[in-house]
């Protein structure tokens, strides 16, 4: 497996910080959404908005905060496509 590329400090250390409080972190659905979401730093500081780590859930109600510029929005669109799509939460 190649080595994981972060874009920073920051980013590396919000993709294990938040994989550590999954419930399964080996889940490669999981790392791929902690990793998205961790490119930006709006979205690591609100992370706890977006995801419930409690109900292990994207929360859909975080789709519709007013605080998010454009790079956010994306980041949210692709991680509710992935959670409708693909990602079934035990």
């Amino acid at each position: 497996m190649d080595a994981i590329l972060f874009n920073g400090d920051a980013h590396e250390h919000f993709y294990y910080q938040t994989l550590g409080r999954c419930c399964n972190p080996n889940d490669p659905y999981c790392q791929a959404l902690f990793y998205l979401l961790g490119v930006c730093d709006e979205t690591r500081r609100r992370i706890d908005s977006m995801f419930g780590f409690r109900e292990m859930g994207i929360k859909s109600e975080s789709l519709h905060t007013p605080w998010k510029a454009p790079p956010p929005v994306h980041w949210t669109i692709v991680m509710h496509t992935l959670h409708r799509n693909v990602i079934k939460w035990p």
